[in-house]
């Protein structure tokens, strides 16, 4: 993405919520040209964000943000992948990523990266203890249809435009 605001991202994941605690969340951004809408749906509610915090420029690295912390590992291993006719690698990831906060075991990440350098999709598990309860904590991505494609708006977009004011601040939750 060089200078066009316009794409859309879907991702899932039992990930750490900013009002604490895990929760399994649906997040999806969308840039429409002009200003970047992002709804995180979990449980019961969904949440509408937009505004300063959400231009593309702190979206268009997010790929390299999430490999940058979750491949970051004490052993890594890479070999040439045969999931694809397309030459693609596989990079694994075991052992504790130092960006990762609190008490972290059984961590596995695994990366598909294509010829050009392009991290494909990124799977990550692991368990969490805080406080003597443990959980399961999963993240995945996986970028399709990269190149010239045409973006179409989610059905959520027009309610997302209606949203102003200090909800775009300060969402209940908001994942990253």
């Amino acid at each position: 993405m060089n200078d066009t605001l316009r794409f859309r991202t879907e991702s899932d994941g039992n990930l750490p919520l900013s009002e604490g605690g895990f929760g399994s969340v649906h997040a999806e951004v969308f840039a429409d040209g002009t200003d970047v809408y992002r709804r995180v749906h979990g449980e019961d509610r969904s949440v509408y964000l937009t505004g300063p915090r959400l231009r593309a420029d702190r979206f268009q690295n997010q790929g390299a943000w999430f490999v940058s912390v979750y491949l970051a590992t004490a052993e890594s291993a890479v070999s040439q992948s045969s999931r694809s006719a397309q030459r693609t690698y596989l990079v694994t990831g075991r052992g504790t990523p130092e960006q990762l906060d609190g008490n972290v075991s059984n961590y596995t990440a695994t990366a598909v990266v294509d010829a050009d350098g392009l991290v494909r999709s990124l799977n990550v598990s692991y368990d969490r203890t805080t406080n003597g309860t443990t959980q399961l904590v999963s993240l995945a991505f996986e970028y399709r249809d990269v190149g010239n494609t045409t973006v179409t708006a989610p059905s959520w977009y027009p309610e997302a435009r209606t949203v102003t004011g200090a909800a775009n601040e300060s969402p209940a939750f908001l994942i990253y």
